[in-house]
């Protein structure tokens, strides 16, 4: 929020109408502006949680790659037409650019670029029986494009994955094959499971592991890893329905998570992280308390900080954050009524597309109530008792408190006059308190005894 603020300022077509004021006008629009600032200020400053970004109007966001908190890429649908569109950011998805796709026509299936102006994009074409998908890849976002696809190549199912770890060393997988290249697609290795990949993590060219779909409608899924660039690998192979791995990620050369999220995907609050290659999964959980809901989307930056969203069915979104590789989550947002798309964390920034007309999400990571928020609102005694009168430190003009659950449900909402509250009757437990006023929210957990 605070960069749209500056944005604003910078625009240059607000620069234009400050110009054509007359001294008059301009006496009066800045008592106006002070006010704006005044009531509105600290809203530029002191927001929590997903913050909306707008984009086009008439698209929504399918899928994301950003290389860094400023620098990424998306592919962009048209709400009217349905057409795929490539487009670039460079300033954390304020603003984005189409970038020039090699054919036109066909069915854009995804994309993956390793560095700015350097990636590539996989492409299906129904009426070609010999190479129906096929990869290209650019080295000067999109000004000029290579075909260097395999000489065959299958149909697959329309949801082909892809990863380029630079420029000569690639992968890339449709049906129930990979593609694998280190010399820039001049030459593939072909590689043929039982099971259909959905999803790619390589972290160099050794290591890496495939979430995959055993083609049913039982929707099994599974893992693929290998330590030596797809020579041999090893296969889990998942039995619950709706256990489909639409993500993985390769976060060291022995660490990987794994999360049945995305196409036939359901009813899981389950994800499954590995410290031995593969060798063997734990199985972890997301929080599991809400009616009707289910893991929706995960990610991680590193070995141990990560973000999850729990979505009830047709309801709401909830999301939590792990700083210990998901033993334990924290809930520190929700958004309503939210189609997930897609969540990518990188740095200290999350991005996540909501399939939202016009808009996606940004997040500024290391804000879950517990690590950020704790020490600016103080709460006492704490543990508390039920029931009983409890006091607030840093309160400001914070008025509107919420009271939560460990899922992040609200179980109870008051205004607050003073710094004094009668909390109701409550089970023993942790909760957390959240106070929302005109400089945002601040939260503390509460233990109630």
């Amino acid at each position: 929020m605070k960069e749209i603020c500056f944005r604003f300022l910078q625009d240059h077509r607000f620069s234009r109408f400050i110009s054509q004021l007359n001294e008059n006008d301009m006496k009066h629009f800045k008592i106006v502006f002070a006010l704006v600032i005044l009531l509105f200020g600290n809203h530029c400053f002191a927001q929590w949680g997903w913050n909306s970004i707008s984009m086009n109007p008439t698209q929504r966001m399918q899928s994301m790659n950003f290389l860094t908190e400023d620098i990424g890429y998306a592919m962009m649908t048209a709400d009217q037409t349905g057409a795929k569109t490539l487009e670039k950011t460079t300033d954390g998805g304020f603003i984005w650019t189409a970038i020039p796709l090699p054919v036109v026509g066909q069915e854009f299936q995804s994309l993956h670029f390793h560095a700015d102006g350097a990636g590539v994009v996989v492409f299906r074409n129904l009426q070609d029986p010999v190479t129906p998908t096929r990869i290209y890849q650019t080295l000067d976002d999109g000004m000029n494009w290579q075909d260097i696809s395999p000489d065959t190549t299958a149909t697959g199912m329309g949801n082909a994955v892809c990863q380029f770890l630079d420029q000569d060393t690639g992968f890339f997988s449709t049906d129930q094959f990979l593609y694998a290249t280190v010399d820039g697609g001049t030459n593939w290795t072909t590689h043929t499971f039982n099971v259909y990949p959905m999803s790619i993590s390589f972290y160099d060219s050794q290591n890496g592991t495939i979430g995959t779909f055993d083609g049913t409608f039982n929707y099994f899924g599974g893992m693929l890893t290998t330590t030596n660039g797809g020579q041999t690998w090893t296969q889990t192979d998942l039995t619950g329905n709706g256990t489909v791995i639409g993500a993985v990620g390769q976060l060291s050369p022995t660490i990987a998570f794994a999360a049945p999220v995305q196409f036939g995907a359901y009813s899981q609050h389950q994800f499954y992280r590995t410290t031995n290659n593969g060798a063997t999964w734990d199985t972890l959980q997301v929080p599991n308390t809400l009616p009707n809901s289910e893991l929706k989307a995960l990610d991680f930056k590193d070995e141990l900080n990560g973000v999850a969203a729990v979505t009830e069915i047709g309801g709401v979104s909830y999301f939590y954050e792990t700083t210990d590789g998901g033993n334990n989550w924290t809930y520190f947002d929700s958004l309503p009524g939210l189609s997930i798309n897609d969540l990518q964390l990188i740095g200290n920034t999350g991005y996540l597309a909501g399939g939202e007309l016009g808009v996606f999400y940004r997040l500024t990571l290391g804000m879950s109530v517990e690590n950020a928020h704790s020490n600016s609102l103080h709460v006492y005694p704490n543990p508390a008792i039920s029931g009983q009168t409890i006091r607030f430190e840093g309160m400001e003009d914070f008025k509107e408190l919420t009271l939560m659950d460990l899922s992040g449900k609200a179980i109870y909402q008051s205004t607050v006059e003073g710094n004094a509250l009668d909390l109701p009757s409550l089970p023993s437990g942790i909760y957390f308190l959240r106070m929302d006023g005109i400089e945002g929210s601040k939260c503390a957990k509460l233990i109630v005894e």
